[in-house]
């Protein structure tokens, strides 16, 4: 009896190895499983990592474009501000301009008063002073 004892205890030591490499195997399953679900999740966070690379990209050129309209404000705002500059230039050339025709009126008006007077004067026979 000791032998078919031995052998029953033998095979049910082996049916417990068994249950337990079973058991074992499951485990192994489960962590192949949670492997596989990291490495999918690691790959997710590489492609939202890629994302926010590109969104903070995307920031930046906005960023960029933002300022470059500032600044085309600033330049329009000195365009604006250099027409009336030119505006105003122009006026006073056109002031200047009529001026210098009144001028050059009065100036012939005044050499013809000229001659008159000297006529006058050779006709009253008064001296001259020039």
């Amino acid at each position: 009896m000791d032998m078919a004892h031995d052998v029953k205890s033998l095979s049910q030591k082996i049916d417990n190895v068994s249950a337990k490499i079973d058991r074992n195997q499951k485990s192994l399953d489960k962590l192949d499983s949670v492997s596989k679900k990291i490495n999918d999740v690691s790959v997710k966070i590489d492609r939202n990592q890629k994302a926010l690379d590109q969104i903070d990209d995307v920031a930046r050129i906005l960023r960029e474009n933002e300022q470059n309209l500032k600044d085309l404000g600033t330049l329009k705002n000195r365009l604006d501000l250099l027409d009336k500059i030119y505006i105003k230039i122009d006026k006073i050339a056109g002031e200047v301009t009529a001026y210098r025709e009144q001028q050059e009126l009065n100036s012939a008006r005044l050499a013809g008063h000229e001659d008159r007077i000297e006529k006058v004067e050779k006709h009253l026979h008064l001296s001259t002073t020039s």
